[in-house]
């Protein structure tokens, strides 16, 4: 591996995201583009990224345990449809203009 690959690699850093909540659709709405989405935590590797994100869905479940106000179905697809995403993810970039021919 080429030393500027490496050092591209070190400098990369991961986003832990949630889908955005769809006032129109009234539930979470994971097909809403990346970029509208919520950044939870960063991390300096997809591997811490994902271990946390495994933390945090684990400590959801308790918490969800001991909540009485609480949608079941919308709950589980917040934990499914959480990602990590490096920030270098093009998904994550404001859609650029096209210019008319």
């Amino acid at each position: 591996m080429r030393s500027y690959h490496r050092v591209a690699l070190a400098i990369a850093v991961w986003y832990l995201l949630y889908p955005p909540w769809n006032n129109q659709k009234q539930a979470i709405d994971p097909s809403l583009p990346f970029r509208e989405w919520y950044q939870v935590a960063t991390f300096s590797s997809s591997t811490d990224c994902r271990a946390r994100r495994f933390e945090i869905l684990k400590g959801m479940d308790s918490q969800i345990a001991r909540s009485d106000n609480y949608n079941e179905d919308e709950e589980r697809r917040l934990r499914d449809d959480a990602r990590c995403i490096a920030d270098g993810d093009s998904r994550l970039q404001p859609k650029q203009a096209t210019k008319p021919e």
